[in-house]
């Protein structure tokens, strides 16, 4: 039996804008992080990043809440 790996249009919606934001928000994580030397320093430089997540919900839109819905 095949499996139909094919997306509704609101996944592909959201998987070419989860694309997007992450393209312009991430873009510059490795070039900020590169130079510090230990890993503690490299997740502290990480946090404006989580914070664009944050803010531009994302994070609710992949995490299930107590009650197993999305946000």
């Amino acid at each position: 039996m095949a499996i139909d790996f094919t997306l509704t249009p609101q996944q592909r919606e959201l998987q070419l804008s989860a694309r997007d934001f992450a393209g312009k928000a991430l873009a510059d994580v490795g070039k900020t992080i590169r130079h510090l030397p230990t890993a503690e320093e490299r997740f502290l430089a990480t946090r404006p990043a989580y914070e664009d997540v944050v803010a531009q919900g994302w994070l609710r839109k992949v995490t299930l809440s107590a009650r197993g819905r999305r946000g």
